[in-house]
């Protein structure tokens, strides 16, 4: 039964209920497990003889928690509405409504004599409610005619949202409660996600998963990537439409850190796949964030972040909203300013790992004083290149001492953002509504690149050489850059996004059927520019003009200011997304059980990718290009009541879309290439009883090359590099071609999942879930030959029967002729997982009381490469963790609120970078990490409030991690340490 039909019911039972007078507010005695929102105030109406009135597009998709024991309607109601965001409001006229947390600041007030709460079908104002000499509610035309704002669900485009899907909704409180101020916090929070692209990963190492190394250009970035599959396997939606990939990464997904938290009412994440619902790319699930709408008031905050290792953050945000009879606006603006994380803080501070057990990383071609190629070696560490020496003084023990330390200065970029969200919504007559939205953001980021290196041959001439003899040297200039006589080297990227979108809904005079109608257009651009020293021109002047050979305290260094050349532009792209939706929605049949409730519909989008007059693809120009990707679906969805029973019922979920996609470019091994396929997904879900209901669903899905792999690739061209053929037994040049691969294969995966849900009625306040989830993907797309996890070049030119679309032989004399170098398929990829959740509430004298556990469990990650080798287990190992897991603690009164989290992640083996011992390479085991969040907050009266608390509160030190970006693993750690935090908020009602 849907939640609005629910709705509807109780409120046609209760409209004659005698409302309950009394001088005082009575206590009354409550048992109400945690449940859906909409049967939780039902309950409550009926054990309390109170009648409310909740809008029942708040109550979707919520959960209430659990209400046990003795006590005033008042208390119950307060500790029932906890976590949900949700409150009750006492209006003038003496009628009590629900509403959400953000309107109006005034105080709770108790359920006081003659106090109405009516559970109504349509989406009430508050002025549109009228008393009559009984008290009972009365809805006047404007009600009757007023629809209520766009729904959103996640996991299905019915508006009574899918049951057998497993939803993990992160609220606006639960956001407020941790201190979350990017979207990157919010998803990195996620058990099932793993960052493999955020905010420092990307600026540090940019090579991660599936992504191909676009370096500097995807500063600041984040992704989302559930269940460790791939960034392009997770789709984000917003208000449940689609909007434009980073343009970095050519559209392949999301850039998150473009959507300020400010604006998000809730994010929720289905980690099973729903291609079957929104199409390609939702293979491993899909993230929806749902933003503000239908606002009513202001709210202006401004928030303070202090990091033990920089990061430190400056923010303001300012929402409003207001209403007229029919219609409402909402606006936000926010504003930030971060601070780069500082490398020396976070305790990075060389190269040579040794000390933490792992090896020596230090250039092993530069150095300070400058490596001597020809002579292989040295001069002391103590020279400065202007003392007396001669040949004999340059060794290589010296070498091993003055090998360079190429770090860069910062972790993080500095980051200024600035946003506007603005959304509308207006009932243009007694059936149709339309609705507007606008999104625009611009982000400035900003970060140092490590110290200039230069390398040539130093003239026998030059007056720092008295050996007599030209010296071929490599200089690193590490000294004149940390002690400041040379400029900072750095990088620029510029970001720009802007999403549009409108719709209309229209009430069909056919039951209760309702079409919607939307049209979204977005872009995302990115444009990436550095300040750097002229590699070249250093060149030409280390012959003569620098001194390569002590340790920069002798240094001249107007031959490095001389190089130090303009912002010269190294990326420039931008992508676009436009589409149409067309869909129906309502209730094709009734049978014994209920109704059954059906979606058709239809959706046309094209994908668009343009190239600025120059980016680091290479030297071809690219502007002539200009790609696009059209993809045409047809989709439908069915929700079947089989039983309905006193206490149990048996309902089913079928879900089915077409895709079509068409590739359009003036590349002719991608040009017209098309893939189409059907995804469907079947879902079931039985309540054996309203404590237990136990849930599961089967789904196919398949991913098509999106246009990054189809044109984009490092190197329009091909490039020789002599290796070794152990097929012909020689060294021969090979040609590594990275032209899009004509023989890629679209993804197909199909996914399983089977779930319980468990309230018991002997442990009121209780609540447990279980999901069990298995997807298997094959052809499993990765986008560069060089980053397939435990596969060498080696590796594919030994071996072309495990890799005969990469290994191209010729066929009559087995000569090695390329290597197909760009995107290509994988055999397989199979994980098992099983997620899980406890909550438990309980009312206390001084105040509300829960603790949660919620986690994900990886029973089996394995990537199999090629068909004929076997699958390698990544489960608990840098690539896929095995156990991540999360408790909470909160206590909350009437106007303050504790909250304790615990966040942990296991022990891994790191697969990256391995060890070499006396048995061999072997991996290298990180430790299992738990950290403490502390946070609380206090509200004062005319809509004050504020709140402050510590992430990381412990500042527990990074678990080594030997890599090349350092030692420590930013996909698992946030580089800033111990993070304080503080928010002043002033509310405004109007």
């Amino acid at each position: 039964m849907t939640a609005k039909r629910l709705a509807f019911i109780v409120a046609v039972l209760l409209a004659g209920t005698t409302v309950v007078r009394a001088a005082e507010e009575a206590v009354k005695t409550f048992n109400i497990p945690a449940k859906p929102l909409a049967q939780a105030l039902a309950d409550f109406s009926r054990q309390s003889d109170v009648i409310i009135i909740a809008p029942s597009d708040l109550t979707l998709g919520k959960t209430s928690q659990a209400v046990a024991g003795s006590m005033s309607p008042s208390k119950a109601l307060d500790q029932l509405l906890s976590g949900t965001s949700l409150r009750y409001a006492m209006e003038k006229d003496g009628s009590v409504i629900v509403q959400p947390r953000q309107q109006g600041a005034q105080a709770l007030p108790a359920l006081s004599a003659g106090s109405r709460l009516v559970l109504v079908r349509n989406e009430t104002a508050p002025a549109d409610v009228r008393s009559d000499s009984e008290g009972r509610g009365e809805m006047t035309a404007a009600t009757e005619s007023k629809k209520g704002s766009e729904l959103v669900v996640t996991g299905s485009r019915l508006r009574a949202a899918d049951r057998t899907a497993s939803i993990v909704t992160i609220d606006r409180e639960t956001i407020e409660k941790r201190g979350f101020s990017t979207a990157e916090d919010i998803i990195r929070s996620l058990p099932q996600n793993l960052s493999n692209m955020n905010s420092t990963r990307n600026v540090t190492q940019p090579v991660g998963g599936d992504e191909l190394p676009v370096g500097i250009a995807a500063q600041g970035e984040i992704m989302a990537n559930l269940r460790g599959i791939g960034q392009g396997a997770t789709l984000v939606l917003i208000d449940g439409r689609r909007t434009s990939g980073s343009a970095a990464f050519s559209g392949e997904a999301v850039n998150l850190s473009t959507i300020p938290v400010a604006s998000i009412e809730r994010i929720e994440v289905m980690s099973d796949s729903a291609a079957a619902v929104y199409g390609s790319d939702a293979i491993a699930g899909v993230i929806n964030i749902v933003l503000r709408k239908d606002y009513r008031g202001a709210s202006s905050s401004l928030r303070f972040e202090d990091g033990e290792n920089g990061g430190d953050k400056r923010a303001f945000d300012q929402i409003v909203g207001f209403g007229w009879g029919r219609g409402s606006l909402t606006a936000t603006l926010s504003l930030s300013d971060v601070t780069p994380v500082r490398t020396a803080d976070t305790g990075y501070t060389t190269n040579d790992l040794r000390s933490l057990g792992g090896v020596d990383y230090r250039n092993t071609i530069f150095g300070q004083p400058g490596n001597a190629r020809n002579d292989g070696g040295s001069l002391p560490l103590d020279f400065d290149g202007t003392e007396a020496w001669t040949l004999a003084d340059l060794t290589q023990n010296n070498f091993q001492a003055a090998r360079a330390e190429l770090i860069r200065p910062q972790q993080s970029s500095a980051n200024e953002s600035r946003s506007i969200y603005i959304r509308a919504e207006q009932s243009l007559s007694d059936r149709i509504e339309g609705f507007a939205s606008l999104r625009y953001s611009e982000q400035d980021l900003k970060v140092t690149l490590q110290a200039p290196i230069a390398s040539g041959t130093v003239s026998a001439a030059s007056p720092y050489n008295p050996t007599g003899q030209a010296l071929l040297m490599y200089y690193a200039a590490t000294h004149e850059y940390s002690s400041g006589l040379l400029p900072m080297a750095y990088a620029l990227n510029d970001l720009t996004g802007l999403a549009v979108d409108a719709g209309l809904r229209i009430d069909l005079p056919l039951r209760d059927w309702r079409m919607d109608v939307s049209a979204m257009y977005s872009v995302s651009a990115g444009k990436t520019s550095a300040m750097e020293y002229n590699s070249t021109g250093l060149r030409s002047r280390i012959a003569t003009e620098i001194n390569p050979f002590g340790n920069g305290t002798a240094q001249n260094i107007d031959a490095f200011v001389a190089e130090f050349r303009p912002a010269t532009n190294i990326h420039d792209r931008t992508t676009t997304l436009r589409g149409l939706t067309v869909l129906a929605e309502g209730s094709a049949a009734d049978l014994p059980a209920g109704s059954v409730r059906t979606v058709v519909g239809a959706e046309y989008r094209v994908e668009g990718l343009s190239y600025g007059p120059t980016d680091f693809l290479g030297n071809r120009d690219l502007a002539d290009l200009s790609p696009s990707q059209s993809v045409a679906a047809l989709f439908t969805e069915a929700s079947l009541p089989l039983f309905s029973g006193a206490s149990q019922s048996l309902a089913a979920t079928l879900q089915a879309r077409w895709e079509r996609y068409e590739m359009d470019t003036t590349l002719a091994v991608s040009d017209g290439k098309t893939f189409d396929e059907l995804s469907p997904r079947v879902g079931l879900i039985w309540n054996l009883n309203p404590q237990l209901a136990l849930r599961g669903s089967w789904g196919h899905a398949f991913k098509a090359p999106n246009i990054k792999h189809l044109v984009s690739a490092p190197s329009l061209g091909t490039f020789p590099s002599n290796q070794y053929d152990a097929i012909q037994d020689e060294i021969v040049p090979v040609f590594i071609d990275s032209i899009p691969n004509p023989d890629l294969k679209p993804e197909t995966g199909e996914s399983i999942t089977l779930g319980v849900d468990w309230n018991p009625a002997r442990l009121p306040g209780t609540a447990f879930a279980l999901t069990y989830n298995r997807t298997d993907v094959t052809d499993q797309i990765i986008g560069s030959i060089f980053v397939v996890d435990g596969v060498s070049l080696q590796d594919f030119i030994a071996r072309p029967d495990l890799f005969p679309t990469v290994s191209v032989r010729d066929p009559v004399t087995n000569t090695l002729l390329r290597i197909q170098g760009s995107a290509i398929n994988v055999a397989a990829v199979e994980v098992e997982a099983v997620d899980f959740s406890a909550r438990f509430t309980r009312s206390l004298p001084l105040g509300n009381f829960s603790a949660g556990l919620q986690g994900t469990y990886k029973i089996r990650h394995d990537q199999q490469v090629a068909a004929l080798l076997e699958p390698r287990g990544l489960q608990g190992t840098t690539s896929a963790d095995r156990l991540r897991a999360t408790v909470s603690f909160s206590w909350s009164g009437e106007q303050w609120g504790l909250d304790l989290y615990g966040n942990h992640t296991g022990g891994y083996w790191n697969t990256e970078v391995l060890e070499i011992n006396a048995v061999g390479a072997m991996a290298m085991r990180v430790r299992a990490r738990t950290t403490w969040d502390l946070s609380a907050y206090r509200e004062f009266g005319a809509g004050w409030r504020v709140s402050a608390g510590a992430r990381n509160l412990f500042d527990d030190p990074f678990p080594f991690h030997q890599g090349f970006a350092g030692p420590f693993d930013t996909r698992r750690v946030d580089l800033r340490g111990r993070l304080l935090q503080m928010e002043l908020r002033k509310e405004f009602s109007f």
